[in-house]
């Protein structure tokens, strides 16, 4: 068949180089430096001193060998143009090394966001999507010829086609990790095989968006993507650290396998006395590795603050892993996040109740059921058994769904819009579970007579790929009708741009801290023109408030790890993240809030209102009773 020519054509390593000028590799693209920021321009050559070597052309390095270059980690900020840093390099990276074959791997959901940004810059670079039920049109003539003859004409055939085209050069391919995973699974015929054996075998260079999606060794994603062959990876993550340090550890094995055997030998003989332990109770994946990652279980176990086990694990982090605390974002015109406690209505708290006395034995599940109630009663429908609806008055429960009025949370959304409408501004409402956002779309239509689709917009996983790029336009217009988007924070939190909100609520409380700083980037990004207020709802009595102590003690230890320039002499003793400031200034700035709060019909609600302390060069210590909490891993 002819996708066999692939396999002939150029070096299996994707590495064959292309010396032939000198120079630095500035001078690659000379007009690539004016449009970066200072931070992309840094991180353009960390990237090209690990995968390459250097970045004066004549000393680069084809393929990887004991001078220790290799993959890197990109964990800037979300928001500050990784995608245009890596577009950029890319550029650059195949002018050197044209036989590359460059993959990006992303959430399905960032396909076209990747094919606009390419279009955008005016990158002369053919784009295959894999994930796409069409060609693009850049496919190979000859080859697209020949398949036309296949008597089978399926998605695979269409694939090997555009992998085929990409072989040729000048190309790259779009794959979402659940389609890699599916691929690498599919084995079912010659052409399957063969499409695992391309994509396993044929990149020269891969970029893993969003990088920390991969992060748990036993699950398929991971198992398929460490089976890459090259080792010139790149992993794009503002958030890096997203629950634990285990976690942490399994994301950076996808660029550097080995990074740990530089953990020092005084860690490594202390770390001997529970040795045979772990190797009794832990059974491995990948047993190869299974000392190294002791070793740094042992080691961040004992990080709990600025010491000197911290100090080792950023020695170890540090000459692959570039960080960007975000400070491009201060040129914009600024955001305030707040902690709104709420107090929950008669009928919300009778119900919160009753869940008390039938709790669920699965914590999921009882957790699950305590965030949509701190919503909106009605939602007990959504996971009440038969037994347990018998119990209740089901048609009264029913009739409340439309009425945002019986929810203090849904109250508090309803109320902020009908506010933002009068100063047409947009407003972007977060929630994990699709059911309250449903809901929520209701009693918008009922109340304010709008209709979805145009004033209300709706993005979640039931939303088609394809349809996805057109509701981001829409809200993003500013001449457009759109007043509200109502987002599953799953589906809308990583790598999009929503900046045509200007204020963000967070209707429900996550485990994960970078989730959420995901899904509030969407809006405070570059390119945002306007103020950006951000509320965090909490429901008093559901127990969210422990769950955003937890997150708050996990977002700090993220902060310990990847946030430079930590003064040492500034370390002071804390046994608690969450300081609070709360004054009638910061309250007063923002107009609307400072409405809903002296309304007489609306006051009554609001039990606390909290600002988090802005950031600073100093750092908490903390005890080991936290660094356990954030060890936990949540739902």
């Amino acid at each position: 068949m002819f996708v066999n020519d692939l396999f002939a054509n150029g070096k299996d390593d994707g590495c064959k180089g292309s010396h032939g000028c000198s120079g630095t590799v500035w001078d690659l693209i000379p007009e690539l430096r004016e449009t970066m920021f200072q931070h992309q321009q840094e991180a353009f050559e960390f990237m090209w001193r690990n995968l390459a070597g250097g970045i004066h052309i004549n000393e680069l390095k084809s393929c990887v060998g004991s001078d220790g270059t290799g993959g890197c980690v990109i964990s800037h900020a979300p928001g500050t143009g990784k995608t245009r840093l890596a577009i950029c390099f890319i550029q650059s990276y195949m002018k050197v090394f044209p036989e590359c074959r460059p993959v990006i791997v992303a959430h399905c959901g960032l396909m076209q966001t990747w094919k606009n940004e390419f279009k955008k810059w005016g990158v002369n670079l053919s784009i295959h999507d894999l994930n796409a039920s069409k060609y693009s049109g850049q496919e190979d003539g000859m080859v697209l010829k020949l398949a036309s003859k296949e008597h089978n004409q399926d998605m695979t055939l269409m694939r090997l086609v555009k992998l085929y085209s990409w072989g040729k050069g000048n190309s790259v391919i779009l794959v979402s990790y659940s389609l890699f995973a599916t691929i690498y699974c599919s084995d079912k015929d010659l052409r399957c095989s063969m499409l695992k054996k391309i994509l396993l075998e044929k990149p020269g260079l891969i970029i893993f968006d969003e990088g920390h999606t991969p992060r748990n060794e036993r699950s398929l994603i991971w198992k398929a993507l460490e089976k890459i062959k090259t080792s010139k990876r790149v992993i794009l993550s503002g958030t890096p650290f997203q629950n634990n340090f285990l976690e942490l550890y399994t994301t950076l094995c996808l660029v550097r396998p080995k990074f740990a055997d530089k953990i020092s030998a005084r860690t490594s003989k202390l770390c001997q006395t529970k040795r045979e332990e772990f190797f009794a109770t832990k059974e491995e994946m990948f047993p190869e590795r299974k000392e190294a990652k002791y070793k740094w279980v042992y080691l961040t176990k004992s990080v709990t603050g600025y010491s000197k086990e911290l100090e080792e694990v950023k020695t170890i982090i540090k000459p692959f892993v570039h960080v960007h605390s975000g400070r491009i974002l201060d040129t914009l015109p600024g955001s305030r996040k707040c902690i709104i406690e709420l107090n929950p209505f008669p009928q919300q708290k009778s119900f919160l109740e009753l869940i008390k006395d039938i709790k669920s034995s699965s914590a999921l599940d009882n957790d699950y059921r305590n965030s949509l109630l701190s919503i909106h009663p009605s939602l007990a429908m959504v996971f009440l058994s038969e037994k347990e609806k018998s119990l209740i008055d089901t048609p009264m429960l029913e009739k409340l769904r439309i009425n945002p009025y019986e929810g203090v949370k849904t109250k508090f959304v309803i109320e902020l819009i009908r506010l933002c409408e009068a100063l047409k501004e947009k407003v972007l409402v977060f929630c994990q579970y699709i059911e309250p956002l449903e809901m929520i779309k209701d009693q918008l239509v009922k109340l304010f007579e709008w209709t979805e689709g145009k004033e209300v917009l709706k993005m979640d996983g039931k939303v088609p790929t394809k349809n996805r790029q057109f509701v981001i336009d829409i809200f993003n217009d500013l001449t457009s009708e759109a007043r509200v988007l109502l987002a599953s924070t799953k589906a809308c939190s990583e790598g999009i741009s929503l900046v045509g909100a200007s204020r963000v609520v967070l209707i429900d409380v996550l485990w994960n801290p970078s989730t959420e700083h995901q899904a509030i980037s969407r809006a405070y990004r570059i390119g945002q023109g306007k103020f950006v207020y951000i509320y965090q709802l909490i429901t008093f009595g559901t127990g969210e408030d422990a769950k955003h102590g937890v997150q708050a003690t996990k977002d700090k230890f993220s902060k310990l790890v990847f946030s430079p320039g930590i003064d040492p002499n500034s370390v002071k003793a804390s046994s608690s993240y969450a300081e609070e400031e709360c004054t009638s200034k910061l309250v007063a700035e923002d107009k609307i809030l400072e409405e809903m709060i002296g309304h007489e019909s609306l006051k009554d609600m609001f039990l606390k209102i909290s600002y988090p302390r802005k950031e600073s060069n100093t750092m908490d210590v903390f005890s080991e009773e936290d660094l356990n909490q954030a060890n936990t891993v949540h739902a």
